[in-house]
């Protein structure tokens, strides 16, 4: 809602009952007319108003709407602010955020934009900054809420302040601080810093035996001293520290030395010792009152009851016993603490040898019975003594003994606040500067508890309202206000009515400016030191006026033509008198009233007319022309004949012409003669027989004019000539006229008789056949796709069949992917060979002649089956035409095994077997004893594909050497040759066979 504005939007006037009115000036500006409201602001910039103000923004204070750009007039708030508002158009309510489109009284019912509340400040996202001059200053993001020149700048890698720093002053990453931790333990933390948009501690450091720098968590530094108020304080220390002259020290064990309770772990320190509490404490027998010997102690200080026996030091209690001992309290002596008591006074011992145990009191008369630190007061207690700056009745109450003004304090007269101080300690304000309403008094002070004055502070009460700050010229006087804290009050620099000005002044424009005399520009009575403004400017009454050209037009009366043949008249003019008034003057030669009437007709030629000149010839006849030169210088209906120079009559339709200006009226000069139209379109005519000057079609077959052109006839067709389709030739210009109905001839009138034009299309001679329903008339050319087989290409498992032709076109054959060869049969590198790669060949090669045999070591004719045995798995028969060739040595290792007398003979044998892979062909096995590889005899056998075959053969016979005729032996050695090659197709195979063989002898 616009409550808050205190404005009327839609309807009413102002107090004076008035309502106001809005004129366009020629510039497109709006003018106040009446004089109800100053609307200064509306007005054109005058020579009494200089050149036109800065341009500013909407909610920026403005004086006139000038400054505020062609979308915005400037408007006073209900606070009296004139400021720049939008205008707006009310059903769609274009405006910002924040603003409400409303009709608004104090610019003449303008629909504009207004704040909805009392700030006008253009703010989208409603954080207080933005555009205008309420806002809390400009926004530099005016859609983020947490971005502005206020906010709070954050350690998150953005810009939240403005102020094109990121991260800089940050404010919510930790800052310096000490902090308790673990068991009664104490830390330090220092300032966070901020990296790559994240808060960053700092490595806390311990405070050791300290705590805050305060005491406990109080203060951001660890403590490194443990006094307070210059006295040693334990509550600076941890738990398990004390306070010794400054410093924090750790309690000390039971048998150590000790001045006070917090010294000690156990909290209690006797006779100069710590120990365990009620006893006396010690760190060795010598340290026992009464050691060495019998002796009394004072075992129970705080009953005061002790024994009597052989005295020594408990070494685990560190406390002073006796042996034996029977009861003696004279060992508690009057040195002996039993009970502090609090505030009242110590109680100690007394030395008798019985003691009763003894009772702190519980009342008190006089201060003498309270403790040092304390004094009695009713209603008989023991109270602390007071420290500066409280309440107390007598100086015995205060910790300082001095009680003065009712508080305690050192000396003098003591306060708590200055307010307590009696008034000799201040001194009424005066007003030192009138100008800047400022003043000082003398005021109390409380300082350490004690009052004093602190002089000419400052107190600007004493400037009242009586006070005049400045009369400020023509605006109003501007005084003090009596407050305690003022600023130096301000003139007013602009006003929005008469009254915010001083007499004898009115409000214009924004300002306050002096009364005009008669004859000045004004817009309101009040602008005029004759109280009547009117047509604009000051005088008595009536209409004003500067000069004769301010007066309205009522007051001249325009030339009247008295004689038109003649051009000849008179008029009166407005004067502004001597009082500036407007009046009608006397009669005055003018002939301008004459002006378009007609003083001649002047035949053919123009007629002469009189002008606008308030002098003009009355002669009038000896104006016409005498020759023309133009058409222009005719009268209409008339052309210049530029032969004789004379104006003539305009041609009628048929009448022969040579150009258009020769013809009346619309008509055109067309294929030389008038003509009522243009006659432009195609194949017609204006001067067809028996219709000249009427465009009518030229005649069918005929084109005089050259108009029809050549036709592209590739749309029609001769037919077929074998595989290729023709069209019709072309028809040039000169085979194409006109048809008796404003059209050339078209492709359909003459394409089909033309002869045989160029080849259209072509049908492929291998997979296409011509469709011969086509290529005829204005049917296109189509063709049948044929497909007469298909083609094969490459080899192995690449070979790939396709269709001979797809589409209607020749096909290509594309080879499969080849392979590395390998053992199987196939061509798998695609070179029509099955089965070559040279690595299938092994390593046994080159073993393909006798002499070339491999050797494949011996075996024994006797002895263990793997001394007689041996063989191979994986020798190959590649490639074609491959033979391998072996040697094997067989060694007599047994003796003479079949001899038994002189004359007997034995032999050594091998036994070998072949297996042949699958899917290879015959593999032949020879073996000869010998190395002459004749194989002659059944030396050989044939294995086929997949089998296998085994030979034995034998060595020569080796006869006995008896010596002499009574022992014999024998040597069998040989050598053999084995031989296997392939001598069925397959000749050669890339999968190994295998061979084995075994030694023996026979007889």
């Amino acid at each position: 809602m616009l409550a808050s504005l205190g404005l009327v939007l839609a309807c009413g006037g102002d107090d004076s009952g008035r309502v106001p009115t809005r004129d366009g000036g020629p510039d497109g500006s709006t003018t106040e007319l009446d004089g109800g409201r100053d609307m200064g602001s509306r007005l054109d910039f005058g020579t009494d108003m200089g050149p036109p103000p800065d341009r500013v923004g909407l909610c920026e204070a403005c004086a006139v709407d000038a400054a505020c750009g062609p979308q915005a007039l400037c408007g006073a708030l209900s606070g009296g602010e004139r400021v720049c508002l939008k205008q707006c158009t009310p059903e769609f309510n274009d405006c910002p955020r924040g603003f409400e489109c409303a009709e608004y009284e104090p610019v003449g019912f303008e629909a504009v934009c207004l704040p909805v509340g009392t700030i006008c400040c253009v703010d989208e996202d409603a954080d207080g900054y933005g555009v205008g001059a309420m806002c809390m200053g400009p926004d530099c993001n005016d859609a983020d809420i947490t971005r502005n020149p206020g906010a709070d700048e954050l350690c998150d890698g953005t810009d939240q302040d403005c102020d094109e720093n990121v991260d800089e002053a940050f404010v919510d990453c930790g800052f310096q601080r000490c902090e308790a931790f673990g068991s009664g333990m104490f830390q330090e933390t220092g300032e966070s810093g901020c990296a790559a948009g994240a808060c960053v501690d700092p490595a806390p450091m311990d405070c050791g035996l300290y705590t805050c720098s305060d005491g406990g968590e109080m203060g951001d530094d660890c403590g490194v001293s443990c006094t307070d108020e210059g006295a040693d304080s334990d509550a600076r220390c941890v738990p398990a520290a004390h306070c010794d002259d400054g410093g924090c020290e750790a309690d000390f064990a039971n048998g150590s030395e000790c001045d006070e309770d917090s010294d000690c772990s156990s909290n209690h320190c006797d006779n100069g010792y710590c120990c365990s509490a009620g006893g006396t404490c010690c760190a060795a027998d010598l340290d026992c009152p009464g050691f060495p010997g019998a002796g009394v102690v004072c075992d129970r200080p705080s009953d005061c009851e002790g024994t009597r026996g052989t005295i020594q030091c408990n070494a685990t209690t560190f406390a002073c016993e006796t042996i034996s001992g029977v009861a003696d309290d004279s060992a508690c002596d009057d040195t002996v603490l039993a009970d502090d008591c609090g505030l009242f006074a110590d109680l100690y011992c007394d030395g008798s040898e019985t003691q009763p145990r003894p009772s702190c009191p519980s009342s008190c008369t006089e201060d003498s019975q309270c403790d040092a630190v304390a004094h009695c007061d009713p209603p008989g207690f023991c109270f602390p003594d007071l420290p500066d700056g409280e309440p107390c009745n007598e100086p015995s109450d205060c910790g300082s003994g001095h009680c003065q003004n009712g508080f305690c304090c050192a000396t003098g007269d003591c306060c708590r606040t200055a307010t307590d101080c009696p008034g000799s300690y201040g001194s009424p304000p005066t007003c030192d500067d009138a100008r800047a309403c400022q003043g000082t008094r003398d005021a109390a002070q409380c300082v350490s508890s004690q009052c004093g004055t602190a002089v000419d502070q400052p107190d600007d009460s004493a400037c009242t309202t009586v006070i005049e700050a400045d009369t400020c010229g023509l605006y109003p006087t501007v005084r003090c206000n009596g407050n305690i804290v003022q600023s130096a009050p301000a003139c007013a620099t602009m006003c929005t009515s008469d009254s915010d000005c001083d007499e004898p002044a009115h409000c214009d424009g924004g300002a306050c400016v002096m009364d005009l005399p008669n004859g000045a520009a004004c817009d309101e009575n009040s602008d005029c030191q004759a109280g009547h403004c009117q047509n604009g400017f000051c005088c008595a009454s009536g209409d004003c006026c500067s000069a004769a050209t301010d007066c309205p037009g009522s007051y001249a009366e325009a030339s009247q033509c008295s004689s038109p043949s003649s051009c000849q008249g008179q008029r009166r003019d407005a004067v502004c008198t001597g009082a500036k008034v407007c009046q009608t003057g006397p009669l005055v030669d003018d002939d301008s009233g004459c002006v378009g009437l007609t003083s001649n007709e002047c035949g053919l030629f123009p007629s002469v007319m009189c002008s606008a000149s308030q002098t003009q010839e009355s002669n009038q006849a000896g104006r016409c022309d005498m020759s023309c030169a133009a058409d222009a210088e005719c009268d209409p209906g008339a052309f210049c004949n530029t032969t004789t120079g004379q104006c003539e009559a305009e041609g009628d339709p048929g009448d022969p012409c040579t150009a258009t200006n020769q013809c009346s009226g619309s008509s055109s000069c067309i294929d030389g003669v008038c003509c009522t139209s243009a006659c432009s379109g195609t194949c017609e005519a204006c001067n067809v027989p028996g219709s000249l000057g009427t465009c009518t079609a030229v005649p069918d077959g005929t084109d005089p004019a050259g108009e029809c052109g050549a036709l592209d006839c590739s749309s029609y067709f001769d037919g077929w000539s074998g595989d290729t389709c023709f069209e019709k030739l072309d028809a040039p210009a000169s085979a194409v006229a006109c048809n008796g109905s404003r059209s050339c001839q078209t492709a359909a009138d003459v394409c089909p008789g033309r002869p045989v034009g160029p080849a259209r299309t072509t049908c492929d001679d291998t997979c296409q056949d011509p469709n011969l329903s086509t290529c005829s008339g204005t049917s296109s050319p189509a063709c049948n796709n044929t497909n007469p087989g298909s083609i094969t290409c490459g080899a192995g498992i690449c070979q790939r069949s396709v269709d001979r032709c797809v589409g209607g076109s020749d096909n290509m054959c594309v080879p499969g992917p080849s392979t590395a060869e390998v053992c199987n049969d196939l061509d798998d590198d695609c070179d029509g060979v099955v089965d070559n790669n040279p690595s299938f060949g092994d390593g046994y090669e080159n073993n393909d002649s006798c002499g070339a045999a491999n050797y494949r070591g011996k075996v024994l004719t006797d002895g263990s089956t793997a001394e007689r045995s041996g063989g191979l798995s994986n020798a190959t028969i590649y490639s074609s035409g491959d033979v391998d060739y072996y040697r094997v040595f067989v060694e007599e290792s047994g003796g003479s095994d079949c001899v038994f007398n002189c004359g007997d003979r034995e032999r050594s044998t091998l036994r070998v077997t072949i297996s042949v892979p699958a899917g290879a062909g015959s593999y032949q096995l020879c073996v000869d004893e010998d190395t002459d590889c004749s194989f002659e005899g059944g030396e050989c056998i044939t294995v086929a594909g997949g089998a296998s075959g085994t030979l034995t053969a034998r060595g020569d016979s080796a006869p006995c050497a008896c010596v002499p005729f009574t022992s014999c032996s024998t040597s069998n050695d040989e050598n053999f040759i084995i031989r296997v090659r392939g001598i069925g197709a397959p000749a050669s195979e890339c999968l190994p066979y295998s061979l084995t063989w075994q030694a023996d002898e026979a007889c």
